[in-house]
Order: C-alpha cells, then sequence, then structure tokens
C-alpha cells in the first residue's frame, strides 16, 4: 500500500480536482514512489504480520528479520514443536529492535531452520518524513514524466536523464530513509 494517498498528492501539488485518470496516475506514481523508499530501506515499512523461519543462533540472542517489532505471536522451536512462552520468568523475552532473547540461562538451537517466530512488525502510521519523500517523488515525476534535465531555446538543445521515470532521492532523504532500513 502507497505510504499517502491520490488525495494527499492533489492536496500537495494543489491541483484543484483530479480526473479519474489522473487519480489513475496519481495511485501509480505514490506506489511507485513506495517501492523506491522500502528498496532503498531494504525492508518493507508497512506495519504486517509476519511468519518466519529462522536458522539457529546457538546464543541467548536471535534476530527476526524486520524492524521496529511490536507483537511476537508465536515461538516454536521446529526440532521438537516446542511453543514457548513469554515471559522475564518463562522462555523468552523480546524487543522492539526485533532481538528475542531465550531466558533461564538456555540458548537458541544451533542448526538451521530451527526456530519459527510469527510477529509484527513496520510502523503504522507511516512516519510523515516517509510520506513526506513519497509525496515529493511522485509530484517529481508528475511535473517531469520524461526526466528532461535541460532544454535551451538557441540552437535548440535538449537532455534528458539517463535514468528516465526513476524519480532520484537527494542525500538527505536518503539519509532519512536509512533510518528507518534493515539491519546491515
Amino acid at each position: 500500500m502507497a505510504f499517502a494517498s491520490a488525495e494527499d498528492l492533489r492536496l500537495w501539488m494543489r491541483h484543484p480536482a483530479f480526473t479519474t485518470d489522473q487519480t489513475e496516475t496519481a495511485e501509480l506514481l505514490l506506489d511507485l514512489a513506495t517501492g523506491r523508499i522500502e528498496d532503498e530501506a531494504r525492508q518493507p515499512l508497512e506495519e504486517s504480520t509476519d511468519t518466519v523461519t529462522l536458522d539457529g543462533s546457538g546464543t541467548a540472542r536471535l534476530l527476526v528479520p524486520r524492524w521496529p517489532v511490536s507483537d511476537v505471536a508465536t515461538v516454536t522451536l521446529l526440532e521438537d514443536g516446542t511453543t514457548l512462552t513469554e515471559g522475564l520468568t518463562e522462555d523468552y523475552t523480546w524487543s522492539s529492535a526485533g532481538i528475542l532473547i531465550r531466558r533461564g540461562a538456555r540458548a537458541w538451537p544451533a542448526h538451521e531452520a530451527a526456530v519459527e517466530v510469527t510477529y509484527t512488525a513496520g510502523y503504522d502510521p507511516i512516519p510523515m518524513a516517509l510520506k513526506h519523500i513519497a509525496l515529493r517523488l511522485a509530484d517529481s515525476v508528475w511535473d517531469n514524466p520524461d526526466g528532461k534535465t535541460q532544454e535551451q531555446i538557441g540552437d535548440w538543445m535538449r537532455q534528458w536523464s539517463q535514468n528516465v521515470a526513476a524519480a532520484q532521492l537527494d542525500a538527505s532523504e536518503l539519509r532519512t530513509i536509512s533510518a528507518y532500513g534493515a539491519r546491515p
């Protein structure tokens, strides 16, 4: 789902009203902008519940792939099907950084495909900084769909970006997105 709506883009651009075709174009551009941001972040950013199978670490700590984590529904050891219990005096605890911590001097199994975790991670709502970037990217393509970078009248000259239709992120936007990015 896009980080902003067609109506958000219309207001951003101060456009009086969108036709049906313009609304569809706005939705496409916002979907593309959202995809560009998530590609740069190297993880989906919208909150969702995922079930993943993780290799065991052999230590007391295990990382889930996405963050921030807002809920861990189930943790199951696949070797014997044991469903673990969350709590300080139980089997494990977890942090919003996506770290599952075994309690009681225990460690996670030390083999592949050892633990199945169902957890919720991501942002709801999407941070305003990311919504702003999505709107700016969509607007830049709306205003310049051909990617023209230069035009001159005397001795006629035109120049286009080598990366046509790929909205460019500036250094500030890249820094902002990196704050929400996947762990290296």
